[in-house]
């Protein structure tokens, strides 16, 4: 097991209760030649291939709170802190809690961006959660300082791709989180996943064990995994952006109400309304699912899914 990866780190295991029984000194722990076992591995190696990485560099979760709590339960202990930009998905701050630990929230620009001022001058954390695209849909990588040291989650769940293209990682330490979606019913993600260099994964494959995920579940997301072909994941992404051009005609119609401005196509977008409660009422009379998000700077945050 390694001693240097930023998300199982045993030299501080002292004082991380969770990782006491954490004894191993060789590699991770196998899949089994149970079918259990192989279906795990089946679903790693087809979704690699799509991804395009090796079958070790992917963890296939449950959903993004899993993945997130397993990355910060093996980063993380009470006294750290870990850096976000909020609003963003509720999943970020809760798996930071979770552990004993507390977050750096570093807000938004009107636009939805990250303010590259409050980027610099914050405190750097154990790590940081970041979106790409961020849930208001700004790209929060081209806030975030290419020389940055600090490791990132960088949570691309939102991307308009069917089996999830992982973001561009600026430092070999970052973890990106994809999803996986059938293409029959895009709505809501099958499986997600942690992509990030062989080694990192290989820590948190042995924390999570190997029975990680349900048999059902892992026959489902192999059976998604057929159905996805490159026509099947251009449609997907195609149908988005028309989705979101239509949105934006819906918002331009009330006073009061504006756009967030999309980094790239993704499955939902995000707008500004004086009164929220009426942009969502409109949104769903156009057949859109829609919900007033939180209070933003410029009006009521609505978020709008394009599925």
């Amino acid at each position: 097991m390694m001693n240097n990866s930023p998300w199982l780190d045993l030299e501080r295991r002292p004082q991380r209760r969770h990782l006491l029984q954490l004894q191993r000194t060789d590699g991770p722990i196998s899949a089994s030649a149970s079918v259990h076992g192989l279906l795990s591995v089946r679903v790693r190696e087809r979704w690699a291939t799509l991804v395009g990485v090796s079958a070790r560099s992917i963890l296939p979760c449950a959903h993004a709170s899993q993945a997130l709590s397993l990355a910060a339960h093996g980063a993380l202990i009470p006294s750290d802190r870990v850096r976000l930009a909020r609003p963003g998905s509720m999943a970020w701050p809760a798996a930071i809690l979770a552990t004993g630990a507390s977050y750096i929230d570093m807000g938004r620009l009107n636009s939805g961006a990250l303010d590259p001022s409050v980027v610099t001058a914050s405190t750097r954390g154990r790590f940081a959660i970041l979106g790409a695209p961020a849930p208001t849909g700004a790209m929060d990588a081209r806030s975030w300082p290419a020389a940055n040291s600090e490791p990132c989650i960088w949570d691309a769940t939102l991307a308009a791709s069917l089996y999830g293209a992982p973001a561009e990682r600026a430092q070999p330490a970052d973890l990106a989180l994809i999803a996986l979606r059938d293409p029959l019913a895009p709505s809501a993600p099958v499986l997600v996943a942690l992509v990030g260099d062989a080694a990192h994964i290989d820590g948190l494959q042995s924390l999570a064990g190997p029975s990680f995920l349900p048999a059902s579940l892992l026959r489902t997301a192999l059976g998604v995994l057929s159905r996805i072909d490159p026509a099947a994941s251009a449609n997907f992404a195609l149908r988005m952006a028309e989705r979101a051009a239509e949105l934006r005609a819906e918002v331009a119609l009330g006073p009061g109400q504006s756009w967030l401005p999309q980094a790239g196509v993704m499955q939902s977008a995000c707008c500004l309304a004086a009164d929220g409660e009426s942009l969502v009422a409109a949104a769903q009379r156009a057949g859109f699912e829609a919900a007033a998000w939180t209070a933003f700077p410029g009006g009521g945050l609505v978020r709008c899914a394009l599925t």
